[in-house]
């Protein structure tokens, strides 16, 4: 079937190009945005989800579940249908989940219900738009010096004004890409990233990163990558000195 192609397409090259979609345009397969909200799991739980789309690409993650994903995410009319592979956070893979539900317009938001294979594990989704996805991105708004801290790791990045961006983890892991823009009017950004001196995680990787606001204005960068083997996510905080 030919959706199937170009699904499988997105899941193989993961490639990302630039279009302008909204939920408005019908004319539209693909379903721009960021949305965020819970899911279960059998009934159980409530866990955050966060889903970055852009022309048929779908990143995201779950902090709380540990979890992160990559695939696509499309619509037809109001059906939405997307198929991601999931990762252990800042780990390898270990399933994958389809979903499927309904799109509402008026006030932009989804409801889905997903299974997961093979361990067919089933829950509800139910997520809203978040409006912070309509703000511009430039070059200059993600330049400067990044940080993420846990009790695992530190992880610094420096990025400059062409995008070029380098840094390195107290694990003795050095990253070297660049981030460049999807398209001026949404906030969202392409990265390419190579992972050196890490041991298995060595390997090029391709994402999407987000701007959200923790204390200031775009100060917290939601990097998402995904290799052939890991799956990575940090939210890098911006560094004043």
């Amino acid at each position: 079937m030919k959706i199937k192609g170009i699904i499988y397409a997105i899941l193989i090259s993961f490639t990302i190009t630039s279009a302008t979609t909204t939920i408005a345009s019908d004319s539209s397969d693909t379903i721009d945005g960021l949305w965020q909200g819970h899911f279960d799991i059998n009934g159980s739980g409530h866990y955050d989800f966060t889903s970055l789309q852009f022309n048929g690409v779908a990143v995201g993650y779950s902090e709380k579940a540990k979890t992160v994903w990559q695939g696509y995410a499309l619509k037809n009319g109001l059906n939405y249908n997307s198929e991601v592979v999931m990762f252990v956070k800042d780990g390898t893979k270990f399933s994958t989940a389809t979903i499927q539900g309904k799109i509402d317009k008026k006030n932009p938001s989804i409801e889905a219900q997903f299974k997961t294979s093979p361990a067919n594990d089933e829950g509800n989704i139910s997520l809203r738009y978040n409006k912070i996805f309509e703000r511009n991105s430039s070059m200059q708004t993600i330049q400067g010096n990044w940080e993420y801290a846990s009790d695992d790791i530190l992880l610094q990045i420096e990025i400059s004004e062409s995008g070029a961006f380098k840094g390195a983890d107290t694990l003795g892991c050095n990253f070297y890409g660049d981030v460049s823009l999807l398209d001026k009017n949404i906030n969202a950004y392409s990265v390419n990233l190579e992972i050196a001196s890490c041991n298995t995680a060595d390997g090029h990787y391709k994402g999407m990163v987000y701007l959200s606001d923790l204390k200031e204005k775009n100060d917290t960068f939601h990097l998402a990558v995904f290799g052939d083997l890991y799956g990575l996510y940090y939210p890098l905080i911006r560094r004043k000195d």
